[in-house]
């Protein structure tokens, strides 16, 4: 009796250790958004930082002459039950958007939407 508690005390042991290592490797695994980021327009690269929970993403280079470096293209960018949102400015229009950004490992999926006007962008992880 002694032997069989001992090993269903383990396996119960092993389980919980199984599922805490799951759930630990899951959030580890969670891309982030901080990091260098090409817009795929005029090999333009946008540097994404956080700042107390709040990231906002500057320009740092671009093959259009016309590009401000140090533009905050990514503005005001936080965790809203779930979602990532914020606001894009888009340099071209001189508008700023409402953005929801979806990371992934390598992209960042940009919905930006202006009135009726709604558009994905997709942003890749630059080398760094």
């Amino acid at each position: 009796m002694k032997t069989a508690n001992r090993r269903f005390r383990s396996q119960i042991r092993a389980i919980i250790f199984g599922i805490f290592f799951a759930c630990f490797s899951a959030l580890a695994a969670e891309p982030g958004l901080d990091g260098n980021w090409q817009t795929g327009e005029d090999n333009t690269v946008v540097s994404v930082s956080a700042q107390d929970g709040v990231y906002t993403g500057k320009l740092v280079s671009s093959d259009n002459p016309k590009a401000k470096v140090g533009t905050e293209i990514l503005r005001n960018v936080s965790l809203v039950d779930g979602v990532w949102k914020g606001s894009l400015y888009a340099p071209k229009r001189d508008k700023v958007m409402d953005a929801v950004i979806t990371p992934a490992t390598d992209e960042l999926s940009i919905k930006v939407s202006a009135g009726l006007v709604r558009k994905t962008v997709t942003w890749t992880r630059a080398a760094e």
